[in-house]
């Protein structure tokens, strides 16, 4: 994976770092949990959020 954090942080585009290197491990799925996030709140910025991420996945 791209950067070091402990946990898929920071930008998008470093999270679908991750989410590329998970792949190349042969990982098959992934859930996205915004409980302990500031937009955990908000169900429109989750949407968002996933969407876009959801784009490294596939």
């Amino acid at each position: 994976m791209a950067h070091t954090s402990k946990h898929a942080a920071g930008s998008i585009d470093e999270i679908g770092s991750d989410i590329q290197g998970l792949k190349d491990m042969g990982v098959e799925h992934i859930v996205f949990v915004y409980n302990f996030l500031p937009i955990g709140s908000n169900v429109d910025d989750m949407i968002d959020v996933s969407k876009k991420l959801s784009k490294f996945a596939r």
